[in-house]
């Protein structure tokens, strides 16, 4: 399971890879469109996610799907940042911790980003069979001074069939 969660991690930080900046977030006044995921507290991060998206939801292990994410990124993200994710169910959590750009190209620049990524998750031997999971998530970003960039938490849910 843990195979899968990390997979799970890289997948959906792959969302957030900022490419290609968009102006057309001007003062937006935004619906929670975030699939269920919300800030963990009312803190306004640096990193602020707008709309986060799967498609199609549920997502399946072995299938492709897509995520969609809509943000604003307001200052360039360094070396020495760090994602933090964690995953939880059945009171069993698996906590990863990544060199930010070991996963992404420094530095992360600033600006509006609307993207919309193409995925797959592969099964494993260790997965379970026939089975609905929701796991609990939380993806935190951390600039080099230790600073929280980004903190969002929800519920995902899982197919494996």
């Amino acid at each position: 399971m843990n195979y899968f969660l990390f997979l799970l991690f890289i997948y959906f930080t792959g969302a957030l890879a900022i490419k290609h900046p968009t102006n057309f977030f001007n003062n937006r006044q935004v619906i929670d469109e975030l699939s269920g995921f919300k800030n963990c507290n009312n803190y306004d991060y640096q990193i602020k996610l707008y709309e986060l998206s799967f498609d199609p939801y549920l997502i399946i292990i072995g299938k492709w799907f897509f995520v969609k994410s809509t943000r604003i990124n307001k200052a360039a993200i360094q070396q020495e940042a760090t994602i933090k994710s964690s995953f939880s169910f059945n009171d069993k959590t698996s906590i990863k911790q990544l060199d930010f750009c070991s996963v992404f190209r420094c530095p992360f620049v600033a600006g509006n980003f609307n993207e919309t990524v193409l995925n797959i998750i592969p099964s494993d031997l260790k997965d379970p069979v026939n089975s609905n999971l929701i796991f609990d998530t939380k993806f935190e970003v951390y600039g080099a001074d230790q600073m929280k960039l980004m903190c969002i938490e929800g519920s995902l849910a899982i197919n494996f069939p």
